[in-house]
């Protein structure tokens, strides 16, 4: 039976997975971490959910199978949408309503955060994740592909491998890896493309209302000179913030990130209730609490070549991810997890018939 290797546990990853499961095909999945859904991911403080990563996801209605998957496939109970729009702002920090057209679109999460969603993809499919195992290597024998992990165990042989992690750890994989040399060059150099902005995301908890602009949920800047990227109000999410309290994720800048990428939390916090305070206009009482998130990959500004990649897919590799669109949206991971697996899918009956 064909075999498939997936490296990386986000929607992308679990998404080819579910189109593999329901065809002639054996597969394994390896994540580095302890748990699914990648930057789609969700945590819980002072019983407070809420997500750190991406703060929902659309349905749009050219991405038909992943609409499908979401509203017909999958649970429906928890999922929810977010009420209030998406305001914008610029660099002197002036709000403004934002698209009405975008506004207009649904958008979509879970009460138990948007992590929910890989969990959902996940849950049929456990027997078949590997967790806290980061592939380091590849070695190419012939038509098969061995992976080992960083401490030069084997993980296996397959006759494919998909990359859903963010390309430039994919990269370093490769790197380091055993294959053909024009082949390894050709691969890495078309990984290269696709690069990563690096960005932080706090979250404040206040005992009170915080003051904001009528029917705002969350403000995003548009020009990327203020130090706030994007700003949003997790209580507008059901079941995420119980009591009183206002819950504000903020994301900062990718500049403002990359300056104080290792300047220790304390002396961040002092700046990031300034700047919120300054866009929102008041002034901010002490929070409750602060979480902190460092995401050295959070989001790329510059994709993938989906030609070029394809070149590469009778040699054994595919890729999918949010690599491919250029941009941090889950739906359009997922849609390219989904194609992926489709891909895989032909590509292994092909394989079967010689």
């Amino acid at each position: 039976m064909p075999s498939v290797a997936i490296i990386g546990a986000g929607v992308a990853g679990l998404g080819a997975a579910r189109v593999l499961s329901k065809s002639n095909v054996e597969f394994r999945v390896f994540e580095k971490s302890r748990g699914v859904s990648g930057r789609a991911a969700s945590r819980t403080v002072e019983g407070v959910r809420f997500d750190h990563g991406a703060n929902y996801f659309k349905l749009d209605a050219g991405e038909n199978a992943v609409r499908k998957l979401v509203l017909e496939e999958l649970p429906t109970d928890d999922l929810i949408e977010i009420p209030g729009s998406v305001w914008t702002f610029d660099g002197s920090g002036s709000l403004s309503p934002g698209d009405p057209a975008l506004n207009a679109e649904p958008k979509y999460n879970y009460r138990g955060g948007i992590s929910t969603l890989g969990k959902l993809l996940a849950y049929p499919l456990q027997s078949k994740i590997e967790f806290k195992t980061r592939v380091a290597r590849v070695s190419q024998r012939e038509s098969r592909w061995e992976l080992f992990e960083v401490d030069g165990r084997s993980l296996g042989s397959f006759d494919r491998i998909l990359f859903t992690c963010p390309s430039p750890q994919a990269m370093t994989i490769m790197q380091d890896s055993e294959l053909y040399r024009e082949l390894q060059e050709e691969f890495i150099g078309c990984l290269s493309a696709a690069r990563y902005h690096r960005q932080f995301t706090f979250v404040m908890a206040f005992d009170r209302e915080i003051s904001r602009p009528d029917g705002m949920h969350a403000a995003l800047n548009v020009d990327g000179k203020h130090d706030v990227s994007w700003l949003a109000f997790e209580n507008d999410k059901e079941g995420h913030v119980p009591g009183d309290q206002t819950v504000v994720v903020v994301q900062m800048s990718p500049t403002w990130s990359d300056v104080r990428f290792d300047e220790p939390k304390e002396e961040q916090l002092e700046t990031v209730g300034q700047s919120v305070a300054a866009l929102l206009g008041i002034d901010l009482p002490a929070p409750l609490w602060v979480d902190r998130q460092r995401w050295g990959f959070a989001h790329p500004f510059s994709n993938l070549d989906r030609e070029r990649l394809r070149s590469f897919e009778s040699s054994g590799l595919f890729v999918a991810g949010d690599g491919l669109v250029g941009k941090g949206r889950v739906h359009l991971a997922l849609a390219s997890g989904l194609e992926a697996g489709e891909a895989l899918a032909r590509s292994c009956a092909e394989m079967s018939k010689i």
